[in-house]
């Protein structure tokens, strides 16, 4: 019988999976049994799960959970199977077993979700140490065996403070791996706040003031922290801040943070500030005084995984009621200095998060009344800095060049806009396939649309400054040649934000040119990740030409080289016009975007200039040009 290659492998991985779990129930040799652990780890790791049958991982879980549970001189085998070694190795299994099952993707991921919610709900119910209190192996009510031990075992484990450190860490990475069930509903994200307000938070600051082994701090820093970040990231509704999570919140930002900030475990204060800003602010209970003075702690420290920590809580102060604590400006100016200061940081990391946060903190809202144009200028010099520093830093960087361009008033210093308009032609520049390299040239995209929407911007580029017909050309350029989808499309956006033709100024008809060919050419989708943005790029381009259609002058053509592009690319021009005047989807009963009412204006601009162009050139159109144009007068536009 024939077996393609995908069955062939779909058969392998499964008979792998059988033969580690045999080999995980029958080993007694501890070397080999820990290899065999390391390979099952790996195993689930990169295992294709998505295309094969739900039920595989279960297949490790009950001789893994079996493993994990066993005690000095039970039933399960020798000694030798109850050593710290064996059970820390196989709680790593099961985490990642738990991480796998949970994803989203898994076809399993549903049901393996509601049997793991069941028990942690027994589990949460339960009091620390209390025997019997989980669903186990063989309670009927619980979910298959490794579902149960993940909960009962790893907990009850944890919490035991005659297990050897080694078993605790990987138990409480287990119970940290519960977290993952917050995506799998409202409900569910309630489970987890209840078991991290209830067991987690308790336990951890338990250890943290006996001052327990440094691995198991860590490890109880980071389960807390899993369990906090899930639930704050997926709640999104008021109606979702139910007593567990209000309990969660309170417990960590009250009783926990202050002293997770003082322990000697640099991973403890990590957790510390992470749990801090993930909460939401609106929800956090504590004044904006109290997230800037830990932030400062975290951004003073020697370590540098809590100082790329800090910029995230500096974000989370400037949207908290300041109230008595803090004055709102000097709140602001205080967190927009601090986050600067991190921006110049010997680490890349801490450099990163800082001008990541500090962007954030520009795009808010409240930024425009609040800072005023000296704040502003230092950030901007600040941004401008970053924006020298490798490709993690600038994308960050060109972001936040955006975010003040949206607010600052240039025409009173317009200084400052020549260097940030280098800065983001600079960013454009490449053609890297990495992420970060593209990243850095959509963000630049994206900011000199902020750049060219600023009306103080606009004012000025009537004088046609020396960076302009550069700046131009580069995001033209970007929108036919870039690789990537996301930087062409913000690129024909930045192009689109110009109103006049006069803006345009001597590059005008070579941005006609090149969004001539794009539209022409069309584009096509190499995978997956690029027909997402597809649609997107072609509505763009579009968009964009029509946009410059409806700018041209009579002078542009007149000219030798207008007269050139009218007569090429005429047949297009109208393609592009009809699709435009028609860009709604056919039987929606949704009311027309703003971008679809502002590019069928254009439409309407653009054939009627085109129209006197053609009436008085009859040389530039062709009999197909003809026939078409005499279909786009009977559509009645």
């Amino acid at each position: 019988t024939y077996l393609s290659f995908a069955e062939r492998l779909a058969m392998m991985v499964c008979e792998t999976h059988t033969a580690l779990a045999q080999a995980t129930r029958n080993e007694r040799q501890t070397s080999v049994l820990l290899a065999v652990l390391k390979c099952a780890a790996t195993a689930v790791g990169v295992a294709p799960y998505a295309r094969l049958p739900a039920t595989l991982p279960a297949t490790l879980s009950a001789p893994l959970a079996s493993l994990a549970s066993a005690t000095e001189g039970s039933a399960s085998g020798p000694t030798v199977r109850a050593a710290a070694p064996a059970r820390a190795a196989a709680f790593a299994c099961l985490a990642a077993v738990i991480e796998r099952r949970l994803d989203p993707q898994h076809p399993g991921a549903a049901e393996f979700a509601s049997a793991l919610q069941r028990d942690a709900d027994r589990a949460s119910e339960a009091t620390e140490g209390a025997p019997g209190a989980f669903a186990g192996a063989d309670d009927p009510a619980g979910g298959d065996a490794g579902v149960c031990v993940a909960v009962r075992g790893a907990m009850r484990s944890a919490e035991d403070d005659q297990a050897p450190p080694a078993v605790r860490a990987e138990a409480l990475r287990c119970a940290g791996a519960v977290a993952l069930l917050a995506q799998h509903g409202t409900a569910a994200r309630v489970t987890v706040a209840r078991l991290g307000a209830r067991r987690l938070a308790p336990l951890a600051r338990r250890l943290v003031a006996q001052d327990a082994d440094a691995a198991v701090r860590a490890a109880a820093a980071r389960a807390l922290d899993a369990a906090v970040t899930a639930v704050a990231g997926h709640s999104d509704a008021r109606d979702e801040y139910t007593d567990d999570v209000a309990a969660l919140y309170h417990t960590v930002l009250h009783d926990l943070v202050p002293e997770m900030l003082s322990d000697s475990n640099s991973n403890v204060r990590v957790c510390a500030l992470t749990c801090a800003g993930a909460i939401p602010a609106a929800l956090a209970g504590v004044g904006a005084g109290a997230l800037v003075a830990w932030a400062r702690r975290g951004a003073k420290d020697a370590q540098h995984a809590v100082r790329a920590a800090a910029p995230r809580l500096f974000a989370a102060a400037c949207t908290v009621d300041s109230g008595t604590e803090m004055p709102e400006g000097e709140l602001w100016e205080t967190s927009l200095d601090e986050l600067i200061d991190l921006s110049r940081d010997g680490n890349v990391t801490v450099r990163m998060r800082a001008v990541g946060a500090l962007a954030d903190t520009l795009s808010l809202e409240a930024a425009g009344t609040i800072l005023g144009p000296a704040m502003l200028e230092r950030a901007a010099r600040g941004a401008l800095v970053a924006a020298n520093d490798n490709d993690r830093v600038r994308a960050g960087a060109l972001r936040c060049i955006g975010a003040i361009a949206t607010l600052f008033p240039f025409d009173a210093q317009p200084a400052l806009l020549a260097p940030c308009v280098d800065a983001l032609r600079a960013g454009l520049e490449g053609k890297e396939s990495s992420n970060v390299a593209a990243k850095r040239r959509w963000n630049a995209g994206f900011a000199m649309s902020r750049v060219f929407a600023n009306e103080s911007v606009r004012d000025l580029l009537a004088t046609e400054p020396h960076w302009l017909a550069g700046v131009l050309r580069r995001l033209a350029d970007a929108s036919e040649m870039d690789a990537n989808f996301k930087v062409r499309i913000n690129a024909l956006g930045a192009l689109v934000m110009l109103p006049t033709r006069e803006q345009f100024g001597m590059a005008f008809l070579s941005v006609v040119e090149v969004l001539s060919r794009c539209y022409a050419r069309g584009a096509t989708a190499k995978g997956a990740s690029e027909a997402r943005y597809l649609p997107q790029l072609e509505r763009a381009t579009r968009a964009a030409l029509v946009h410059v259609l409806s700018l041209i002058s009579w002078d542009d053509a007149a000219s030798p080289r207008g007269r050139s592009l009218l007569r090429e690319h005429a047949e297009s021009y109208l393609h592009a016009l009809m699709d435009a005047s028609t860009a709604e989807s056919p039987g929606t009963d949704e009311a027309p975007s703003h971008e679809s009412a502002y590019e069928q204006g254009d439409a309407q601009t653009a054939f009627r200039v085109l129209n006197q162009i053609f009436a008085e050139n009859p040389g530039l159109c062709s009999e197909t040009v003809e026939r078409l144009y005499a279909r786009y007068v009977s559509g009645g536009l």
